[in-house]
């Protein structure tokens, strides 16, 4: 089990095909997406699996932790910036370490903050939340007329569509906060 493969930031990789984490010469970084389409290759050609956005494991040895995030299930979060769901209740944990350390050593939650999702929101999020998995989406729960923004997706290499279900692929997985707020513009408010 590998996770997290982490710092994408909704950008898709540079022009010119090949993935390899090359440095960005004005800042000396290293391209996430690329990085990450790298690490997917090379450990899916090691036989793990790619089975959520940022986790892979060898078969039979998934985790189970992100099951309920896309079943839309209560999870507990623990550690900094950590969230939490008790339907109808979000929360969030304080992101910076010396504030929450200090709040929990003095016995009080390390709350930075919670919210009751609205009902689009919570549409939103379970569509968010199924697309990070290799299961996907049910077609069923797409919004209403995005069938031919899914077939470009498809056609760019992003998803995999057969006539049930929409899952992303690692080139989509990159850009899929992008995706998905196309997606939102088709929710009903």
């Amino acid at each position: 089990y590998i996770h997290p493969l982490y710092g994408l930031d909704g950008e898709e990789p540079d022009e010119g095909g090949e993935a390899g984490g090359e440095e960005d010469s004005s800042t000396g970084a290293a391209d996430p997406a690329n990085e990450y389409l790298l690490a997917s290759s090379l450990l899916s050609d090691a036989g793990f699996e790619h089975y959520e956005l940022e986790s892979l494991a060898r078969p039979g040895q998934r985790s189970g932790h992100g099951r309920a995030y896309a079943s839309g299930g209560p999870y507990l979060g623990l550690g900094p910036a950590a969230h939490s769901f008790l339907p109808p209740m979000r929360r969030w944990n304080l992101a910076e370490w010396g504030a929450y350390s200090t709040m929990v050593r003095s016995g009080r939650l390390p709350l930075g903050g919670c919210e009751r999702p609205g009902s689009r929101a919570r549409a939103l999020e379970r569509i968010w939340m199924r697309l990070r998995t290799a299961e996907g989406l049910p077609r069923t729960a797409l919004p209403a007329g995005v069938e031919g923004m899914v077939e470009a997706w498809r056609e760019e290499g992003w998803v995999k569509a057969d006539h049930r279900t929409l899952r992303f692929t690692p080139s989509g997985w990159v850009q899929l906060d992008r995706r998905v707020a196309e997606l939102a513009e088709y929710l009903s408010t």
